[in-house]
């Protein structure tokens, strides 16, 4: 019996000129070579020494009378009962007058100026379990939660942006589409849709959605985007839009102090306070402005808070001034941003993260603020990377929120020695003060990036995080369980379709399996969910005779294949079995098994136009973290029966079962010279070459099979 190993490693720094033949050439033996020892876990974050441009804290000092208000404000917000709202909303307003730190704007929600219009309420037929939406648009951001009180609790809710690929001010307007769970994830409905005005275009990744419920009646969610005016040719501004929980729709009137025509507004990140407080919770939007004076470029971090937003029409109140006194900047990318998060702490329950600061991106910056109060953010401290003068970008922070809990968590992308070989980490702390640095994906094989995380509320230590792991021509969609600072899972691929998207994957929370993780991602034009981790992992190197190109040591097409677990015991049944596209760029399958229990099986392979083939003998496979690997190219005994044919330096499966009947005769020669000689094209079972035309190449190959008697090989 073969014992299939768990992939490990030294980390090599591969050479510039190299690097693709190489990855290429490592791929055929062993798919994930880890770039060097891992670093130790849990280990103290590096803490930077501040640099002054991004460390300025603006003075907080508060008079008796604001003590006063705030204290009063703190004792009726604690007492949740609704007869107070009036009297808070009071206070607040003469808190504002004393401090002059903050403009209240009241909605105006105008439907002439409105950038987003609703459809309608439409509600679908359920849809299938991974497949939530597929239409002739594709995803350009995406943003989730899950209900956590009443009898609804549980309830899963994704808002995605829909784009069509026109591009200039007569483009057509994105769409966004709010769908929802009630069965944990398995199936979806349409709620309601909104579409945007035209040529209005919502950028990569830009979306964000928060949920605000009470212990009883209506559950509102805010969603904030940011957006591009003239298809992507104009102003780059954000919009704040609120849902209820039965499709109602509303776009709140965003007036932001001091704005001008010429700066940007971009990245709006959405949290509330609404775990500790259900019954007068607080919502915080943090997002960059770009203010731009001729070639000049002054990045800042700003927030706004909204005191009422148990309504589709909440007041607005802007704090004007930024986070620190920016740095100027030659140029902006929009990579800078700020996220925000709460976390259940009397003197600063705020905390903004800012990451990829032009000239400044080697650290993560953390500011804290009170979050019952009209005051800017303090400085906190600065984390940087593990390896010194790594570029970091994308940190995003979460937190579990609720009564004395302050989990808090950061997840980040960091460039290893800035040779564009990115890895995934988090960040983690109990008090926002002390921080530990851990790795998620560290091997060599992945450029890891784009990550989110998700806390679940009230619940110690409990987060979600989903990135994308992108290696050469292939999207891979990675998601990883952590509870108590200490991850419960990782699976480096939960997308069995590679053909990349616009949009980043979001991770969230289903009420299934002890409150697993259930991660949202697209293919361009088709969203998925996926839930749960519980799998079989196999790494499984193949290739096929007919497209194999032994000079790129890559097929020259995509194509479907179908990979299958046996028993290892007669009859041989088929226990468990998953479809897949082989891509181009190399030979590495990443395989999920998701039915099969831990086992000793045959692994068997089929594709459409190819001879079955199966491993030489059962393979140990187990359930967890680390993945386990097969080579069928490697040498010809790793198939059954040797039954491979060598290319250069690669076993290959046979090439010409047309019909699929297990063997390669004169009936599949027949098929193949019928087709040639009426000069079939396309993706057909005849075109054995993979080059799209039926030809004298392909009845070449099968002829010579046939000539050989080519069968298949089985237990």
């Amino acid at each position: 019996m073969h014992k299939v190993k768990n992939l490990s490693g030294s980390r090599d720094m591969r050479l510039k000129n190299s690097m693709i033949i190489m990855l290429l050439l490592l791929t055929i033996n062993s798919f994930s070579q880890d770039k060097k020892p891992l670093p130790p876990k849990d280990q103290p974050a590096v803490i930077n020494s501040g640099t002054e441009s991004l460390t300025q804290t603006r003075s907080n000092d508060l008079s008796g009378e604001e003590l006063r208000i705030i204290e009063q404000i703190n004792l009726l917000k604690k007492s949740g009962d609704a007869n107070s709202a009036g009297k808070i909303s009071e206070l607040q307003k003469q808190y504002e007058e004393i401090s002059r730190n903050t403009v209240t704007v009241n909605s105006v929600n105008s439907n002439s100026n409105s950038v987003f219009r609703k459809v309608s309420n439409r509600y679908e037929d359920n849809i299938t379990k991974t497949e939530i939406y597929t239409g002739g648009r594709y995803f350009v951001a995406l943003a989730t939660q899950t209900e956590q009180r009443g009898p609804t609790a549980g309830k899963i809710w994704v808002i995605v942006a829909a784009a069509q690929a026109d591009t200039g001010v007569a483009a057509s307007g994105d769409s966004l589409l709010l769908y929802s769970s009630a069965d944990n994830g398995q199936t979806f409905s349409l709620i309601t849709s909104v579409e945007a005005a035209t040529a209005v275009k919502i950028n990569r990744d830009e979306l964000d959605m928060e949920i605000i419920e009470n212990t009883s009646g209506t559950k509102y969610l805010y969603v904030t985007a940011g957006y591009t005016t003239g298809g992507y040719t104009g102003d780059k501004k954000i919009a704040l839009l609120i849902f209820d929980d039965a499709g109602n729709f509303s776009e709140a009137d965003i007036a932001i102090p001091g704005y001008s025509a010429s700066s940007d507004y971009f990245r709006p990140r959405i949290t509330s306070d609404n775990s500790t407080y259900p019954s007068f919770a607080y919502v915080n939007v943090a997002f960059m402005q770009d203010s731009i004076t001729g070639s000049v470029h002054n990045l800042m971090p700003k927030f706004f808070r909204i005191y009422n937003p148990y309504t589709l029409t909440p007041s607005i109140t802007y704090f004007p001034l930024s986070l620190f006194t920016p740095v100027a900047s030659a140029s902006n990318d929009f990579r800078t941003q700020a996220d925000i998060a709460y976390f259940n702490n009397i003197s600063d329950s705020l905390i903004f993260v800012i990451s990829a600061y032009p000239g400044f991106n080697s650290n993560v910056y953390l500011y804290k603020a009170a979050g019952n109060v009209n005051v800017y953010p303090n400085y906190s401290n600065v984390l940087g990377s593990t390896y010194a003068g790594d570029e970091i970008e994308n940190a995003r922070v979460a937190s579990n929120g609720g009564s004395n809990i302050k989990n808090l968590m950061i997840s980040y992308s960091d460039n290893y020695l800035n040779s564009g070989d990115w890895d995934q980490w988090i960040y983690s702390s109990q008090d926002a003060s002390a921080w530990t640095s851990t790795v998620i994906e560290f091997s060599g094989s992945y450029k890891s990036h784009s990550g989110d995380i998700a806390g679940k509320r009230n619940t110690d230590g409990s987060f979600n995080i989903a990135f994308k792991n992108v290696l050469l021509c292939r999207d891979m969609i990675a998601s990883a369980e952590i509870r108590t600072n200490s991850i419960q899972s990782y699976v480096p691929v939960v997308n069995d379709n590679f053909a990349g998207s616009f949009s980043n994957p979001k991770p969230a929370f289903r009420y299934a399996d002890n409150d697993s993780a259930l991660t949202f991602w697209g293919d361009y034009y088709v969203l998925n969910a996926t839930g749960g981790s519980n799998a079989i992992k196999v790494q499984i190197i193949a290739a096929l005779e007919g497209t194999y190109d032994q000079n790129t040591f890559s097929h020259v097409r995509e194509d479907y294949i179908t990979f299958y677990l046996k028993s290892s015991a007669p009859p041989y049944n088929t226990i468990d079995s998953t479809s897949l596209y082989m891509y181009t760029c190399f030979l590495t399958n990443m395989v999920i098994f998701k039915n099969a229990p831990d086992g000793n099986y045959y692994i068997a392979v089929k594709h459409r136009n190819t001879i079955e083939t199966w491993s030489s003998a059962p393979v140990s496979l187990t359930n967890g973290i680390s993945w386990s690997s097969y080579n069928f190219t490697s040498s010809s005994a790793n198939s059954y029966g040797n039954n491979v044919v060598q290319k250069g330096s690669v076993w290959c499966f046979y090439t010409g079962d047309v019909n699929q009947d297990g063997i390669i005769d004169a009936t599949d020669v027949s098929e193949v010279d019928n087709d040639a000689y009426a000069s079939l094209s396309g993706s057909i079972n005849t075109d054995l070459n993979g080059d799209y035309f039926v030809d004298a190449s392909d009845l070449g190959l099968v002829d010579n099979n046939a000539y050989n008697a080519v069968t298949a090989i089985t237990p």
